[in-house]
């Protein structure tokens, strides 16, 4: 309940309205690839299997933050880092799953990620937000 009658806290097309601003923040590009539009083959001259990628299902800008680091974890006797990442889309952005990835790319202040393939652990849901946002891992060997 509001205290000015026929007046909201929050109106409608809050978020929307606010959106605007949060592209300000998104100075890199990148694409989003659904794993299930890959297409799987074999090179018998290399006897090794081929992955054609599916069309992106999102390119566009996009603001990239670390968020966590786990060095060294031992993963099948081998030490891996594993690094979490914020990955925060347009308002508009086509729903995005689990296990999809996200390949940066124009990414001005810190070229290390550009073509890192990041995979999607979570998407974030709110009832208000302003971009999509989208929590993504990278395994390094």
């Amino acid at each position: 309940m509001s205290p000015l009658p026929g007046s909201k806290v929050i109106p409608l097309r809050w978020s929307r309205y606010h959106a605007l601003v949060a592209v300000g923040g998104m100075n890199a590009k990148c694409r989003i690839y659904n794993p299930d539009l890959d297409e799987s083959g074999w090179d018998a001259a290399t006897e090794s299997g081929t992955l054609q990628r599916g069309a992106a299902v999102y390119d566009g800008p996009c603001r990239i933050q670390a968020v966590r680091s786990e060095a060294g974890t031992v993963q099948a006797d081998e030490s891996v880092t594993s690094r979490q990442y914020l990955v925060q889309v347009l308002f508009e952005a086509p729903d995005v799953e689990e296990k999809w990835q996200v390949v940066p790319y124009a990414v001005i202040n810190d070229a290390h990620l550009e073509g890192i393939p990041l995979t999607v652990n979570d998407v974030q849901h709110g009832s208000e937000r302003f971009t999509r946002d989208l929590v993504c891992t990278h395994n390094q060997n």
